[in-house]
């Protein structure tokens, strides 16, 4: 069940988006990537961010999200 609803949102995303916003290129729901971050706020996770993009663009970008999550997280605990 999750598998499948994981890839409707997959679908759904690429509609949405149409192009990728790093190279321009069609989205296609096979080579999508839906990243989220999240962040529990009195006790509730909501959604702060959320990226749509193809894999190729994700590959690129993956470690500069990383580290700026890495980044967020050690000035929210502060």
């Amino acid at each position: 069940m999750q598998a499948k609803v994981n890839r409707n949102l997959l679908k759904w995303s690429a509609g949405q988006a149409i192009w990728c916003p790093g190279c321009q290129a069609i989205m296609d729901c096979r080579r999508t990537v839906v990243a989220t971050l999240h962040r529990e706020v009195d006790g509730k996770e909501e959604c702060v961010r959320s990226y749509v993009m193809c894999d190729k663009c994700w590959s690129r970008y993956e470690d500069k999200v990383k580290a700026g999550l890495v980044k967020a997280q050690a000035k929210d605990r502060k």
